[in-house]
């Protein structure tokens, strides 16, 4: 089996969302990597492959997605602080309003077309 181009890191305190999710991607030759929180995900940045980019729920236990945001983009010099992140949360509207350092916000429930567009704008096909 040929090895997916692109890694993307799954935060998403839902199981049943965070595997639909990575079934979708992985169905788009992504591969993919999961968190259920903010903590773990910090311990998944750790790990190799570094992902191409993050899908962040923002409402999670332990660590939401706007402190595991803080804590990756506070050193610009460390390489997490330069991977993308799109936000991918009900309360999307108000994530819209937060000074968030993120490239891209959608609600949930996802639309994933729009999801594949906005994935493929940050790892375009090979």
């Amino acid at each position: 089996m040929e090895k997916a181009a692109y890694n993307i890191l799954i935060i998403e305190d839902n199981a049943t969302i965070r595997e639909v999710l990575k079934m979708g991607l992985e169905l788009e030759g992504f591969s993919v990597s999961e968190a259920g929180d903010g903590a773990e995900a910090l311990a998944a940045l750790e790990q190799s492959p570094r992902p191409n980019l993050i899908l962040l729920d923002l409402l999670m236990p332990k660590m939401n997605g706007t402190e595991f945001v803080e804590r990756i983009k506070k050193d610009p010099s460390n390489p997490n602080a330069k991977i993308p992140i799109v936000v991918i949360s009900a309360v999307a509207n108000s994530a819209r309003e937060k000074p968030l350092q993120v490239q891209e916000v959608l609600p949930k429930p996802l639309d994933f077309n729009e999801l594949f567009g906005v994935v493929r704008r940050f790892c375009p096909a090979p």
